[in-house]
């Protein structure tokens, strides 16, 4: 088989074409109907949904231990604690901004 179809185009049977059209080795476009395309991704959703439930939980029960232990939560504590308190000095220094730049006006 030859790697040049012509001069001017390549052989790429892996590239599209365009929307929906993918070259056959001889060069004759296929074109892939919307039925087809919905029915493969039903059977990957539902193969997938089967095989990723299982999983799913497992990772859904471990974040749950994780966000619910002690270190978690102390951290959690301090960090909002922090937030808050950074809030109210950007607050403060946003107030004096905006009453230098209104008597300057």
């Amino acid at each position: 088989m030859a790697a040049w179809k012509t001069p001017e185009q390549p052989f790429r049977p892996w590239v599209s074409t365009c929307a929906g059209f993918a070259e056959r080795p001889g060069g004759h476009p296929v074109r892939m109907s919307k039925s087809s395309l919905l029915i493969g991704v039903a059977i990957g959703y539902v193969l997938g949904s089967r095989a990723g439930r299982e999983r799913y939980e497992q990772i859904k029960s471990g974040a749950s231990k994780v966000a619910h232990s002690p270190t978690v939560q102390s951290a959690a504590g301090r960090a909002q604690e922090a937030v808050g308190q950074q809030a109210a000095a950007v607050a403060d220094v946003a107030k004096e901004k905006v009453a230098a730049a209104t008597h300057r006006a």
